[in-house]
Parts: C-alpha cells; structure tokens; sequence
C-alpha cells in the first residue's frame, strides 16, 4: 500500500521539529511520508498557501503554523486573528479548491478554556470556551472555522494539546527559560538568581513526543468534526518543576521573583481530562517528567557548555 503523503504546516517550530526526527528515526514509516512543499508557507498570503498546496499534494494535513507565545499575540493582537485565524480558513480554502480529500488536523490549545472554575476541573471538552487573551480567542475562532468546514463534508479533527515541553523549546516558555538560567549559573555565565513568576500555580505538562503521537492516532483514529484534549492529566507545581530542575542540574536554589513574570488574573490551576482521546484512540502519556526535565537541561547545556 502507497504511504500517505503527510504535510505538517510548521515543520520548523519546536513541535514540528520533534515530529519530523522522530519519522526520520522511523516512527510511522510504514504509514506516512513527509511532503514538504518547495514555496514557503505564508498564512497572510493567499497566493504562497495556494502554491504551497499544490505542491505538496498532501493526502493527509497536520496544521501546527500559528503564531503561538501569548505575549506576542497580546501586543499585535491583529497579526494572531490574521495568522491563526484567517490563515487557516485561506488554508481550507485552497485544499478545498485544490481537491483536497483527505484529514486536516487542526492543532489548537487548552488555552481556549481560559478561565475555568475549581470545581470543573480537570477540564473537558465539552465546557464552553472563554479564553482570557488574544492568542485563546484566535484559537478559539479557527475551531469554529474548522467545525464549519467539518459540517459541509470536509474531514477535519481539532486537536486541544495543553502545554507541552521538551528540548528545544524556546526559552520564552518558563520551564525551557529557567532551564537555560540554571545551566548558566552552573557554568558562572549568570551570577543574578534565577528570574520566576509566580511558582505556586499548576499547570498540565505532557512531553512534546507524546503529544505527537497523540496526533498520528487522532489521525487514524479521531471523528470529523470532534475536538480532543491532549494532556497528561494530572497537575504539575511550578516549583516543584524548578525545584527539580535545580536539583537534576546540582545547582543550589537560587530564585527571584520578578513581577513583570506574574500575570493578572492568571488561571492558578489547570488540568486537561483525556478520557475522549484515551477511550476512542487508545492514547496513553508514557513519558516521565523527571526523564523530560533531563532532556530540557542537556539541551541547554549543549548549547551553553564553555
């Protein structure tokens, strides 16, 4: 049987990077081959997504293109609708007009939730969403698009990965960030304490290769028009996190809180429930934090070692 001809929009980000050498080391070779079209992809323009399209012939698509550090999405909030948002229906639009018949897979957030009571946690995919900054609402909105697209007969499944870590995650993301700050003391290149938010608040950590291997089987196995949580499951304490990280480095503690890193109004708990993925995929999270944090931490000091 030919192999699918897979297209992962956003191959060069951190999830696509993992996904691309993870097929290169032979997962799903007996499945899909990756098809990467020779135009650049280029979510605001019409014309580089139409060329894009014809080029790679997908059979099947993995939409992970965004514009995704919530910050950046805060400040140019008209760039994330423009990116997220309306790049996504132009990307339909030309798999559509191109004869496109296959998945899409659209890859969203558990940002969309947002504000989420206590008691409602974990949290399913069946609460409403209220997302509480720009970067949820663009994700929110492109979930409308796709189920839109779902109803009129295009085969489209969302995925709603909650955070999501591992080596080569910009340092833009707290466990990366403090990563890279411990290694630096551990070399005497850093001699201020480690900077931090608030530490108190938990969050659903899932190392990146499960996450992907969640997207193969919701491509082989998620319904049309259905959304899916990816997630761990359980809470993680963010300094327990950094407490572990200093640890596995053999640094001392040492730790600053910097107020400009705490959030107004931020969500203080969050925990995704994986019962529809784990029930009509068969998905289970098989890494250990403890071996991701590891891998975090040598990453930062291949990259800083002396």
């Amino acid at each position: 049987m030919a192999l699918k001809r897979l297209w992962v929009t956003g191959l060069n980000g951190f999830a696509g990077s993992h996904l691309s050498q993870m097929m290169r080391d032979g997962h799903y070779a007996n499945q899909y081959r990756l098809t990467e079209p020779v135009t650049q992809l280029e979510l605001k323009d019409e014309a580089s997504i139409k060329a894009a399209v014809l080029e790679a012939k997908p059979d099947c698509v993995i939409h992970l293109a965004a514009r995704v550090f919530v910050p950046l999405a805060n400040k140019y909030p008209i760039d994330a609708y423009e990116i997220n948002f309306l790049g996504t229906q132009r990307l339909l639009a030309a798999l559509h007009e191109s004869g496109f018949t296959g998945r899409f897979l659209y890859v969203s957030s558990g940002d969309v939730y947002g504000s989420v009571p206590l008691t409602e946690l974990p949290v399913s995919e069946e609460r409403a969403v209220l997302p509480r900054n720009h970067y949820g609402v663009s994700k929110a909105a492109a979930e409308l698009l796709c189920r839109q697209w779902a109803l009129t007969g295009m085969d489209v499944v969302i995925a709603r990965p909650f955070n999501h870590v591992g080596a080569g995650q910009s340092e833009s993301f707290a466990l990366s960030d403090w990563a890279k700050q411990i290694i630096e003391l551990k070399h005497q290149k850093r001699t201020l304490p480690v900077s931090v938010g608030n530490l108190d608040v938990t969050r659903d950590f899932c190392d990146v290769h499960d996450v992907i291997r969640a997207y193969f089987m919701l491509l082989d196995k998620g319904v049309s028009g259905e959304i899916y949580n990816i997630a761990s499951g359980r809470e993680y304490v963010l300094g327990d996190l950094l407490n572990q990280l200093f640890e596995l480095a053999g640094v001392p503690k040492q730790i600053a809180q910097d107020q400009s890193r705490v959030r107004p109004n931020e969500q203080t708990r969050m925990c995704g429930n994986i019962k529809k993925l784990q029930t009509q995929t068969g998905w289970q999270p098989v890494c250990d934090m403890k071996e991701t944090l590891k891998t975090i931490l040598t990453d930062w000091e291949n990259k800083l070692k002396p």
